[in-house]
């Protein structure tokens, strides 16, 4: 989660302005053949804001916390447009030079996938205006349905230059977690 330009030139503004939320497929389905642990999802999750605060602003724009089942994950004045996390292969990160763990485009979506499908965890992300959840959805190939990957993407009130991410439950995993 990298900053990128400007809220107004988001391509699906009009998405938001039409009220309730509007599934996005990913055509990303349920059997793609990757497993990732519990750790390595959250450090892909956590890689993502570490990526989009510089390192000696870290400790100051990074924040998390755990209310009983539910880890929020915060970075004040870094803010996305949803577009980045849909086409597989799009990323903030490119052309850092190393500065970025990432820059294939495909991490958030393995471990939103990994998340929801193999440890029941449900992620929903904030960013400016938007509100994204993921969800499964079910994907129709040769008149066979397969369970996919989707967003709900909706508006949400202003959440300012500030992205949250949510994951929830977290109900052994809660005792285990430790950011710093």
């Amino acid at each position: 989660m990298h900053e990128t330009p400007d809220p107004e030139a988001t391509d699906n503004a009009e998405i938001l302005a039409r009220g309730p939320a509007r599934r996005i497929p990913l055509n990303l389905v349920y059997d793609y053949p990757v497993r990732w642990s519990k750790y390595k999802v959250l450090r892909d999750l956590i890689q993502n804001f570490f990526d989009s605060i510089p390192r000696n602003e870290w400790s100051r724009r990074f924040g998390h916390r755990m209310v009983g089942e539910r880890l929020s994950l915060t970075s004040q004045g870094v803010d996305f447009s949803y577009d980045w996390l849909i086409p597989i292969g799009a990323s903030t990160k490119r052309g850092g030079d190393g500065l970025y763990a990432g820059y294939f485009g495909e991490g958030f979506k393995i471990a939103a996938l990994c998340a929801l499908r193999d440890h029941g965890w449900q992620i929903e992300v904030r960013s400016r205006d938007w509100r994204l959840t993921v969800v499964p959805d079910t994907l129709k190939v040769d008149g066979r349905d397969l369970q996919s990957l989707a967003y709900d993407i909706a508006h949400s009130p202003h959440h300012g230059a500030d992205t949250t991410l949510t994951i929830a439950p977290l109900a052994h995993e809660a005792k285990c977690v430790s950011l710093y």
